[in-house]
């Protein structure tokens, strides 16, 4: 690899050293540099970049904290690929144990000594810096139009969707999301099919709108489509709510036969698909194909709910949503009959993260 063209932008609010961290750590993703390859000295690199010294020292120290290097005395920094669960934190502690023996595992988050929290810190001050007293003031019901920019970028690297910003909404975390759905398109006595067993938060949603909510077994590859066509032929559904990938709570994730065989039946009996994505990302093999149904969407029948809670930390309280352009206005006003506009300072910092 020619360490020389790793182009960074001396312009960029971004400093070097995180920039020079993050082109290095995309390198060793994508095999650029082999598992145990020595990388350029300090010196040499900063020669080669025309940067400080610190720099590069700063973005090897990042590299070697998130264990994408190991720094070895007096011989150099060695690229150190994650091919594993086993090669990712295993000496860390677990922090969620109710007693010697048993760990709750009931919230599905991480121990807290997982979170980045030193990152989010500095993030936060730089936020603060950069924007002031800006960065406390009233939202757009969608949401701050860079973030939405940035999560078009980040759902289409991440989840393979392609969406416009426009069609990118902010929300006060993935339940707010499913809430806002059943408000703006759910009355009493609609039916809402879901999944058998399901997310007993969507069910609440359902419910506190009057919808009934019809139960459909899940196997392995999803719902029976049979069983599905013939409580379409009987009812005329609102919605179906589903987790196409690792559904919770059986782990299960519908068959590529089967998610385009549902947009279809979506499309014939005129319902919309409420996919609640948790971690479609979460794959040790072969990429699913699709990868989720929203990214196969061709008919604008999906509405698309993700949160960063699990993936990122459990408090921040920021999701979002891809709605179809028609239905945009119904949760426009279900937002501002909410909470009007999500936290725009916590979308600012975690613009920033993302775009780290």
């Amino acid at each position: 690899m020619r360490y020389s063209n790793l182009g960074l932008n001396e312009d960029s609010e971004n400093p070097l050293y995180l920039q020079l961290a993050d082109k290095l750590r995309q390198a060793i993703i994508r095999g650029e540099v082999t598992d145990g390859e020595r990388l350029p000295s300090i010196r040499r690199l900063s020669h080669a970049l025309q940067v400080n010294p610190a720099t590069v020292v700063s973005a090897y120290r990042i590299l070697e904290q998130e264990g994408w290097v190991r720094s070895r005395p007096g011989s150099g920094v060695y690229a150190k690929h994650k091919k594993s669960l086993f090669d990712i934190g295993t000496d860390l502690s677990y922090n969620h144990f109710k007693d010697e023996k048993i760990a709750d595992l009931a919230a599905g988050t991480p121990s807290p000594d997982l979170f980045p929290v030193g990152q989010f810190k500095e993030i936060v001050l730089e936020v603060l810096d950069r924007d002031g007293g800006w960065a406390f003031e009233y939202q757009h019901s969608a949401g701050w139009e860079p973030f939405r920019q940035t999560l078009s970028r980040y759902v289409k690297e991440t989840v393979h969707i392609s969406a416009d910003p426009s069609a990118i909404w902010v929300v006060s975390g993935a339940q707010q999301g499913i809430d806002l759905t059943a408000k703006a398109l759910l009355h009493s006595g609609d039916q809402v099919i879901v999944e058998h067993p399901t997310y007993r938060g969507a069910l609440g949603a359902f419910w506190s709108r009057g919808a009934d909510t019809i139960s459909i077994e899940l196997n392995p590859n999803g719902m029976d489509m049979d069983i599905l066509e013939a409580r379409l032929e009987q009812t005329r559904p609102r919605l179906l709510y589903m987790q196409s990938r690792f559904q919770t709570p059986t782990t299960y994730s519908w068959g590529k036969v089967e998610l385009y065989r549902l947009l279809e039946l979506a499309e014939r009996y005129d319902f919309y698909i409420l996919e609640d994505d948790l971690l479609s990302d979460l794959y040790f093999d072969a990429v699913p194909d699709p990868l989720n149904i929203k990214s196969v969407d061709q008919q604008n029948r999906v509405i698309y709910v993700r949160g960063f809670s699990k993936v990122l930390l459990p408090g921040l309280r920021l999701g979002m949503l891809i709605i179809p352009p028609k239905l945009q206005g119904l949760y426009e006003q279900a937002k501002q009959s909410s909470d009007i506009a999500t936290d725009g300072f916590l979308q600012r910092a975690v613009d920033l993260y993302l775009q780290r």
